[in-house]
């Protein structure tokens, strides 16, 4: 008996971070949805889209990230908040991200909220597709 609570004990762990390695990474692509921003018409939602632009994201838990051919990753930090959704702060504008990816659909859903102070102030909701997995 005593045996078998000692292989649980050590394996529990192992099984725990079995996924956690490298985590799991997307490239996406293709992102359409809505966003309201101040300086195009305050406030009013129009119809948006990132056509020319991949991400790739990666869900790890703490070592989540994302990034794009226009933004580094070492902009942000990230932290894994829910399967498969990463929370991102980006930049000292302190632009707040959640990303939602949905493997068995091969789609990501991405919020993304600016500060007043931004430029783009205002927010955004995108849906992409999972173009591929990361090398």
């Amino acid at each position: 008996m005593s045996k078998k609570i000692l292989l649980v004990v050590l394996l529990f762990p192992s099984i725990l971070c079995a996924g956690l390695d490298g985590g799991d990474c997307y490239i996406v692509g293709n992102q359409k949805g809505y966003s309201a921003k101040h300086y195009k018409n305050n406030y009013k939602p129009f119809p948006d889209e990132v056509s020319d632009v991949t991400v790739k994201v990666r869900v790890a838990g703490d070592s989540s990230e994302t990034s794009s051919s226009h933004r580094d990753a070492s902009a942000s930090r990230c932290f894994e908040i829910a399967s498969n959704t990463i929370f991102c702060v980006a930049g000292t504008m302190r632009v707040s991200e959640i990303t939602a990816v949905y493997p068995t659909e091969g789609k990501v859903i991405t919020t993304t909220v600016y500060p007043e102070e931004h430029p783009f102030a205002g927010a955004s909701l995108l849906v992409g597709d999972i173009l591929s997995r990361c090398n």
